[in-house]
């Protein structure tokens, strides 16, 4: 009974599985997910595990007689349920299969994985835990939490973590990273994606990146949240173009666990989506999560009319305390801005 290996090639423009007989040698070494390098066309390639199996069962109707061999093992890759979910992911935008493993492979080879790096509850920073997002958890569902652009995600992390191993899914990478720095101020493990994937695969507390982190390796995860799931950062601009917020739905789905997508303005896609509970904050509380818009009318500001700026930002750009950014929407194509009364041209300190 000889041992097979469907093997996605990672090559542009190839489409198709092949079949390889495993050797005595790799049996029990070769796992799902694996990179591999075997002979394809004269000339050998990598390629992905994507199932093993017998000739006695799987494989049974494989002429072996036929088929080359498997080289030898590369390095560590996706895991079986991120193999899966590939599968689920390629039917579902219509795309071939190595884009998807290209997203969920490190950048380098990995030939093993470090140990966990779980850390003890009591070892930890005490925070103010949010109770919507226990519910959430708990619920094991697919909920909507409505959150101001003011409000800082670390709570419902915080929270999350507290439950088992989280998921993290940022629009950026650099709130990615921001966002580490601050969890690990209070004594969880971080692995940012996508450098840190052999760390996410061996275990830690949370992982948290950028789009393509929903394709972490996560051993025992117990949530995914998704925050700001309506920004387009979030969908794949190359073809196939899927979007991290339908990839975390249906890897929740797949495996049981909770799925939070956080937003202040919840698309349709997420509200429709939703299994479990839409939430928001308390509307007082809520209110201090947005910033306050306040339209001055121009025609009544005597002292500075004929100024671009209003006087009350003025006072404010003149108190030297503060920070102040101006964003100023001018009509037109203009591209310098003049003084009124001396023509001084308004130039850029850097540049």
């Amino acid at each position: 009974m000889a041992v097979i290996a469907r093997i996605v090639p990672d090559v542009t423009g190839v489409d198709k599985v092949f079949d390889y007989l495993v050797p005595e040698t790799l049996v029990g070494n070769i796992c799902v997910g694996d990179r591999v390098r075997v002979p394809l066309h004269n000339r050998n390639v990598a390629g992905w595990v994507l199932q093993l199996g017998d000739t006695a069962t799987q494989f049974s109707d494989v002429d072996e007689s036929r088929l080359l061999s498997v080289i030898k093992v590369l390095g560590k890759g996706p895991s079986q349920e991120i193999v899966d979910l590939a599968r689920w992911a390629a039917h579902m935008w219509v795309g071939r299969l190595r884009a998807f493993f290209v997203a969920a492979s490190p950048a380098t080879l990995v030939a093993s994985l470090p140990g966990s790096r779980y850390t003890q509850v009591s070892t930890r920073k005490k925070f103010d835990a949010d109770p919507q997002a226990i519910d959430a958890i708990n619920a094991a569902g697919i909920a909507v939490l409505r959150r101001g652009p003011a409000c800082s995600p670390r709570s419902l992390v915080l929270t999350a973590a507290s439950q088992g191993p989280v998921l993290v899914v940022i629009p950026t990478l650099n709130r990615a990273r921001l966002m580490a720095a601050s969890l690990r101020e209070y004594g969880l493990s971080v692995a940012v994606m996508p450098q840190d994937w052999a760390v996410a695969a061996g275990g830690v507390d949370v992982v948290i990146g950028a789009r393509s982190a929903v394709w972490s390796s996560v051993p025992l995860l117990k949530s995914v949240i998704v925050i700001d799931e309506h920004d387009d950062a979030l969908q794949e601009e190359r073809s196939p173009s899927w979007h991290a917020r339908d990839i975390a739905v249906q890897r929740a789905k797949k495996i049981g666990i909770a799925c939070l997508l956080v937003s202040p303005v919840p698309s349709l896609r997420a509200l429709h989506g939703a299994s479990g509970m839409v939430a928001s904050l308390d509307p007082s509380t809520e209110a201090s999560h947005w910033p306050q818009i306040r339209v001055v009318d121009r025609r009544l500001d005597e002292r500075w009319s004929s100024s671009m700026l209003s006087s009350d930002l003025i006072e404010q750009l003149r108190d030297h305390s503060r920070r102040i950014v101006c964003v100023l929407n001018v009509k037109g194509r203009a591209r310098l801005l003049a003084c009124g009364g001396c023509r001084e041209l308004v130039r850029c300190d850097v540049c």
